[in-house]
């Protein structure tokens, strides 16, 4: 499935003060840019390759203990279950109904959009660029003709401004970005995505027979809003969980913890240091030489 999206190696980096500092992902790994609505498609298609039944326009009601199976109810219709997977988002019904909440909502919030080029841009490098008062934003191309842009910022600035003004200020402060995008005429559908969360403390309910993945556990990224490399990769770890049979929830936690703990930490290093926009300069002078 992957193998049909833009392969990205790296990163282009761009300060404040307009330094550029060009990387690339270690060890030859590299990711893949991905549209959301071909890509759920995508993965529609192969999970109903595999035996998956997907029952769409039926939304879940309810759900109950009975036997020691999950009875899972959609207005007079109801299934039974060994166990339920909350993959529903981040206003999860699983997580909601197994009482877990999110340990520490974010004030950050996440400004979403696909743009069009000026021209044919074949690039294999993604691009985050850092602004004063903590703005930073991300993008990469998912085609020649257009690229996934993302814009991170505190939520008080969307209480107090618009967001077409929050993107003008930021195309105003990066020649860059002018230079691959004209705003004028553009048809972007901006969305927002508000209050950036950290993981759960807890990832299911032994007793409830549940367990939660992706954007439900609280799993976005909070360099760029979007979390559908989360999804898939907590979904991976609790499939391998099961396999191991026995305490599936502790294996499961266990897991997350072990992958996470590095990326939380330069996370919140970097939250730290885009406040520190000299700083932030001097890093960048650092890492160019």
């Amino acid at each position: 499935v992957l193998s049909d999206y833009p392969r990205i190696d790296g990163m282009n980096l761009y300060s404040s003060d307009c330094q550029h500092v060009n990387t690339h992902f270690p060890n030859n790994a590299f990711g893949r840019a991905v549209r959301r609505n071909k890509f759920d498609n995508d993965l529609i298609k192969l999970a109903q390759q595999n035996g998956a039944e997907f029952l769409f326009g039926i939304p879940v009601t309810s759900f109950e203990l009975k036997n020691n199976k999950v009875d899972v109810s959609s207005g007079g219709q109801s299934w039974q279950a060994d166990y339920i997977i909350g993959a529903d988002g981040r206003q999860s019904l699983v997580g909601k109904w197994i009482g877990l909440r999110q340990k520490n909502k974010s004030k950050r919030i996440a400004i979403h959009s696909y743009l069009t080029v000026k021209d044919r841009v074949v690039s294999s490098q993604g691009e985050m660029h850092i602004f004063k008062n903590a703005i930073y934003c991300g993008l990469n191309p998912v085609s020649q003709e257009r690229w996934n842009f993302s814009i991170v910022c505190d939520s008080e600035r969307i209480k107090n401004n618009s967001t077409d003004a929050i993107v003008e200020e930021v195309f105003s402060q990066s020649k860059r970005l002018r230079e691959i995008f004209n705003l004028d005429g553009q048809s972007a559908d901006w969305k927002i995505v508000a209050g950036i969360s950290n993981p759960m403390e807890k990832l299911g309910s032994v007793e409830r027979k549940s367990f939660l993945v992706g954007d439900a556990a609280g799993f976005i990224d909070p360099l760029t809003g979007e979390g559908i490399y989360h999804a898939l990769l907590t979904a991976e770890k609790l499939a391998q969980a099961f396999k191991q049979d026995n305490e599936v929830l502790t294996n499961y936690e266990k897991a997350i913890k072990a992958t996470y703990r590095n990326k939380e930490m330069v996370n919140h290093f970097f939250q730290w240091l885009i406040t520190h926009p000299t700083l932030c300069n001097w890093v960048a002078r650092f890492l160019k030489v």
